[in-house]
């Protein structure tokens, strides 16, 4: 619950330069956004996942630290910074 994402950011070209507009998601993409990002960590360069790697990210998650947090801070910066965009999707 506390890696849900409230918003996706979709991209838009803008004058040459690519922006990311915010926009809501429904309760259900948000838990299947949250499983990406954290299998999105998981995953090393050979695309092998291993145990131990699970267990940290699940409770570095779950105890609201780690990479996964620092995923939806990031996110939730960038829709903040990006917010004004959102009329050109309407």
């Amino acid at each position: 619950m506390k890696i849900t994402p409230d918003f996706i950011l979709l991209p838009l070209k803008l004058g040459g330069s690519l922006k990311y507009v915010p926009l809501p998601i429904t309760e259900k993409k948000q838990y299947t956004f949250a499983v990406k990002f954290v299998i999105k960590l998981i995953r090393d360069k050979n695309r092998i996942i291993k145990i131990k790697t699970i267990a940290e990210t699940l409770i570095s998650a779950i105890s609201g630290k780690g990479q996964s947090i620092d995923k939806k801070m990031l996110d939730y910066g960038t829709a903040m910074q990006n917010r004004h965009l959102i009329r050109f999707f309407k």
